[in-house]
């Protein structure tokens, strides 16, 4: 609905942002544009943009982190492959780095999910997929890449993405 693709249309997109601003950032086509174009060989492909349907459901998960920083650092959270990072202060309790991590990652408008503070557990980031369907189970979150690590005295642990339902 972000987008200004019409309906049932095939549209030849030829780039990230071009995908971007037909079908809206953190789309379903429009985080398929970003893994299609990182294949240089890939000049262009043609999309349709449907309704997404009345049922179904949006896939949920969350991270919770606990302690508390000893040292000044980060956390790198990857959705769907993409990095998200935090910043952790010296002494920032787990509920600052889950406001942290919640800023971070909702302002990365391409991410195929939102994050907000969890109303109840205020060292708890609820993540939910911008689109229902199955996919969403299947959208990877995880810590750290190629030796990076979490800011010293912080913990975190994630909650799989479940509960997507409908084509």
């Amino acid at each position: 609905s972000a987008g200004t693709a019409d309906l049932n249309t095939v549209y030849s997109v030829s780039s990230v942002n071009k995908a971007k601003d037909l079908f809206g950032g953190g789309s379903l086509l429009h985080n398929m544009a970003q893994s299609y174009f990182q294949k240089p060989e890939i000049t262009d492909v043609s999309f349709i943009a449907l309704t997404e349907p009345s049922a179904g459901t949006a896939a949920t998960g969350n991270i919770a982190f606990s302690g508390t920083a000893t040292a000044a650092g980060q956390v790198n959270v990857y959705i769907a492959g993409r990095k998200v990072t935090a910043a952790v202060a010296n002494g920032d309790a787990a509920n600052a780095v889950a406001s942290a991590v919640t800023s971070a990652i909702n302002a990365k408008t391409d991410l195929p999910v939102t994050a907000v503070v969890n109303s109840g557990v205020d060292t708890q980031v609820d993540l939910t997929v911008r689109t229902k369907g199955e996919f969403g189970n299947k959208i990877n979150i995880r810590f750290n890449y190629g030796g990076e690590t979490t800011a010293a005295g912080i913990t975190g642990t994630i909650t799989t993405l479940t509960g997507g339902a409908g084509q």
